[in-house]
């Protein structure tokens, strides 16, 4: 028995001095992966055109991985989206009674109460989004949030890749055949205008983790108040105040004032 107990005992620090060496080497690991990821950013930050000049392959074969993880062979939404006669014509008739509303120019502070299904959206901005082949989407509004899908072909986002951007990543995105998005946001807009924040996110095949969520709302809450004010800005260009956005099951309403006098 005295024996049979010091072969396990034996057997214990063989395991330990196992997991030992095991947890040294993957911590060394981790240190020369850091340590690469390290140099290669400050080779990157000091002279891109070098760095893009010395590291081409690696470049290359980031910007494959992406594409390959963000993109889609096929599309996610199968048909283009119909097109429904009596939602358009109910978009169309509000837009009329909105534009009767503001039809006096010297009339300021006209308050406002506008309201749109989801089906009215997509069927009165059908023909915007057909002038860049983006035919193939979905809309949804539940309480408090907004659900969009779109299927889009990459060759549409190719005229909008920047000119000063490096050859060899440019390589890659002209490879896309398809970009799918599926993006759930939770949206709630008072006076304050508080921007959305991300409940879910897939694009192509890559479907975004929690950690991946939490850090793009922490980005988003860091810009808000860049965001509310481009936002105001560009509604008081068209001489809207908004003082309440709220999504509910299957309609948007908007509450404000038409020719603010403030």
């Amino acid at each position: 028995m005295a024996k049979s107990n010091k072969k396990r005992k034996k057997s214990s620090w063989g395991c330990f001095w196992a997991f030992l060496v095991l947890t040294f080497l993957g911590f060394l690991s981790f240190l020369v992966l850091g340590a690469g990821a390290t140099y290669l950013y400050v080779q990157a930050s000091e002279d891109p055109k070098k760095f893009l000049k010395n590291y081409e392959a690696v470049v290359r074969q980031l910007g494959d991985y992406t594409v390959d993880l963000a993109s889609s062979e096929a599309p996610m939404l199968s048909e283009d989206t119909k097109f429904d006669a009596d939602a358009y014509n109910q978009f169309v008739q509000k837009v009329g009674q909105f534009q009767q509303i503001i039809n006096d120019p010297n009339a300021t502070d006209i308050p406002l109460k506008l309201n749109y299904t989801a089906e009215e959206l997509i069927n009165g901005f059908k023909q915007d989004l057909a002038r860049y082949d983006i035919t193939r989407y979905d809309l949804n509004f539940e309480q408090g949030i907004v659900h969009a899908k779109a299927s889009i072909k990459g060759e549409i986002l190719t005229p909008y890749i920047p000119a000063e951007f490096p050859e060899v990543l440019k390589q890659s995105l002209e490879t896309i055949q398809w970009v799918n998005i599926d993006v759930k946001m939770s949206a709630s807009f008072d006076q304050s205008l508080n921007i959305l924040a991300i409940e879910k996110l897939r694009l192509g095949d890559f479907n975004a983790s929690e950690f991946v969520v939490q850090k793009l709302n922490e980005l988003l809450t860091k810009y808000q108040q860049r965001l509310n004010s481009e936002l105001v800005r560009r509604l008081r260009a068209t001489r809207l105040k908004p003082q309440k956005i709220n999504f509910e099951k299957d309609r948007v309403n908007f509450e404000g004032l038409y020719n603010p006098s403030q």
